[in-house]
């Protein structure tokens, strides 16, 4: 993902952060890469929701697939984490904007 420079693409961006559930899948993987049904597990929803939400997120640029063998891991684009040494710090840079995601409690 490039980071946006105009409004439009950051609009474009946020509209697809601004949901709950995607929220969560954003705060999850930055914590670690992770399978669907990981993430599913970990936030208590079926696996083709999450599947759904990842696509929306995916297109946005926010999160990359990498293909294990037949399964698919999902990770936050490395082009947005900011990082602190080799760690990632709970934040996204969209280039217009940066957010930052407290942990999930009980995870």
């Amino acid at each position: 993902m490039q980071k946006c420079s105009n409004p439009h693409d950051c609009a474009e961006i946020l509209k697809a952060i601004a949901e709950e559930n995607r929220i969560k899948i954003l705060r999850l993987l930055l914590r670690s890469d992770s399978y669907v049904s990981d993430i599913a597990e970990a936030l208590n929803m079926k696996q083709y929701h999450v599947s759904r939400h990842l696509m929306i997120l995916k297109k946005a640029g926010l999160v990359q697939a990498i293909r294990e063998g037949k399964k698919i891991k999902y990770r936050i684009s490395p082009e947005i984490c900011k990082r602190d040494g080799k760690d990632i710090v709970g934040t996204i840079d969209i280039g217009c904007c940066s957010i930052t995601f407290h942990p999930i409690p009980n995870l």
